[in-house]
């Protein structure tokens, strides 16, 4: 198993381009509650963004080896 050896910050103002939804997973089928912040303030949850930006790169750059591995570990 890797482990974690240093960070990287980002920092920068997101755009959706289509309708988005950060639900809770705790809803009814038809009501979806929104994650919410203790401010009130909608956002985005850190996993979910890694997910989808994992996702990007992983279509997009097709990364493979160690570099990969360093990146996102092995895990």
């Amino acid at each position: 198993m890797s482990k974690i050896t240093g960070k990287i910050i980002f920092q920068g103002t997101l755009i959706n381009f289509s309708p988005i939804i950060i639900g809770t997973g705790k809803g009814k089928d038809t009501n979806i509650e929104v994650v919410r912040g203790y401010n009130g303030n909608f956002y985005i949850p850190a996993s979910s963004f890694i997910g989808a930006l994992r996702h990007y790169i992983d279509e997009n750059y097709k990364l493979n080896g160690e570099f990969y591995i360093y990146f996102w570990g092995d895990g």
